[in-house]
């Protein structure tokens, strides 16, 4: 989780270089990390910011386990936030 985390933020350096965060055997140092780097940002920015990097972590977890196994955890990490066509047509 950590490694994914810094490899999404490295992907977004380009665009929001003040983001830093370094993959460690502590599991909530690179929140922290993120945290800091977001401090002081303005609120529209640290949106985008974080919504690139929610684009970018979902892309590397696709490529490590594939899009099916992803969507599935990111409904149930968030069962509101995500409408597949699947999901939708268990509900009609």
């Amino acid at each position: 989780m950590n490694a994914i985390l810094a490899r999404s933020v490295h992907l977004m350096q380009k665009e929001f270089p003040w983001l830093s965060v370094h993959p460690t055997d502590n599991a909530h140092v690179p929140v922290q990390q993120l945290r800091t780097s977001l401090e002081g940002q303005d609120p529209a920015v640290i949106a985008s910011a974080a919504e690139a990097l929610v684009v970018n972590f979902a892309d590397l977890l696709v490529a490590l386990i594939g899009e099916h196994l992803t969507l599935r955890m990111f409904e149930e990490a968030w069962p509101d936030g995500f409408r597949t066509e699947s999901r939708q047509e268990r509900t009609e």
